[in-house]
C-alpha cells in the first residue's frame, strides 16, 4: 500500500512498483487527519501484520530557533506525532483482535538531535520513539511487537556524533 497527500503523486508511486513486477495499490490521505487515516486503515490494512511507516512532514526551511513560529511547529508536530497516533490508534485494535505477534516499525530521522536547526521536527521524532517505547512496553504481554527503527544513515548525517557514541 502506497499512501501520501496527493493522489497523482501515490498514482506515480504504484506504477513504477507496477513496471518493476511488483504488487502495489495506492490510496490518497492526509496523516494528519484522523478521519482519513481511519479510512485509510478500513480499506486496506485490516489484515496488516506489519506496517512500516515513514510519516514525515519534512522540514522546508531550517530556522533558529527564536525565529521558528507556533504556526510551523505545530504544523510538523501534527503530521508528524499526531499522524503516528491516529495510525497507531488505527492498526492496534486490529492486531489486537489476532492472535500471534505483529509489528509496528516506525522510521524516524534526526530524533537523536544534529547539526541543523529543526527543532521542531527533531522533537515530533523524539517523541515517537518515547510512544514507541511506551506502547511496545504495554502491549508486550499480548504479544504484540511495537518497534521503532532510526536508519544510521540519519545519525551519520544530522548528528555529531562520535565513533565511540555509536557503539554504546
Amino acid at each position: 500500500m502506497v499512501t501520501g497527500r496527493e493522489q497523482p503523486r501515490v498514482d506515480d508511486v504504484v506504477s513504477a512498483i507496477l513496471q518493476r513486477g511488483g504488487r502495489a495499490m495506492g490510496i490518497a490521505a492526509e496523516i494528519s487527519n484522523r478521519q482519513q487515516v481511519e479510512h485509510l486503515f478500513r480499506q486496506c490494512c485490516l489484515n496488516t501484520d506489519v506496517w512500516t511507516s515513514w510519516s514525515t512532514m519534512l522540514v522546508s526551511t531550517a530556522v533558529p530557533f527564536m525565529e521558528l513560529t507556533e504556526e510551523e511547529w505545530d504544523r510538523v508536530l501534527q503530521t508528524n506525532l499526531k499522524g503516528t497516533f491516529y495510525c497507531l490508534k488505527a492498526v492496534i485494535p486490529q492486531w489486537y483482535s489476532r492472535s500471534g505477534s505483529c509489528h509496528q516499525h516506525r522510521l524516524c530521522c534526526g530524533q537523536n538531535g544534529g547539526r541543523l536547526p529543526v527543532h521542531h521536527y527533531i522533537a515530533s521524532k523524539s517523541a515517537i520513539v518515547g510512544l514507541t517505547k511506551s506502547l511496545s512496553a504495554e502491549f508486550a504481554p499480548q504479544g504484540l511487537r511495537i518497534n521503532c527503527v532510526c536508519p544510521a544513515s540519519s545519525i551519520l548525517t544530522w548528528a555529531p556524533v562520535s565513533r565511540r557514541s555509536l557503539s554504546k
